[in-house]
């Protein structure tokens, strides 16, 4: 399917402005400590902004009704490999104590 006359002209324009809030965001987080919340909280007001003027859609951005189940269904997936994680890594802290290290068994120092 081919694009309108335009809509490539105004796809290159929402990319470039997506670029250029996202280095602005980068900037300010970086000069400015302790901002974190409020950069991030700026760049999703601008790069909603940018989707709006560029006529994108909840379902063009992925936000439809119809995929939040699919999202949720990846969403708890994720959170479980991230748990997951997380559990095996307080495992494995006790365990690596209690393992003698390689340069206490050979002796000596380097």
């Amino acid at each position: 399917m081919t694009d309108p006359p335009g809509a490539r002209l105004r796809k290159g324009w929402a990319l470039g402005a997506a670029l250029g809030v996202l280095a602005v965001g980068l900037v300010v987080d970086q000069a400015v400590p302790g901002t974190h919340v409020v950069v991030g909280l700026g760049l999703v007001a601008g790069l909603v902004v940018v989707a709006r003027v560029a006529g994108l859609t909840a379902a063009d951005l992925g936000l439809a009704r119809s995929t939040w189940p699919a999202g949720l269904r990846w969403g708890a997936a994720a959170a479980a490999l991230v748990g997951a994680t997380f559990a095996l890594s307080l495992l494995i802290a006790p365990v690596r104590q209690a393992v003698p290290s390689v340069t206490a068994a050979s002796g000596g120092r380097r």
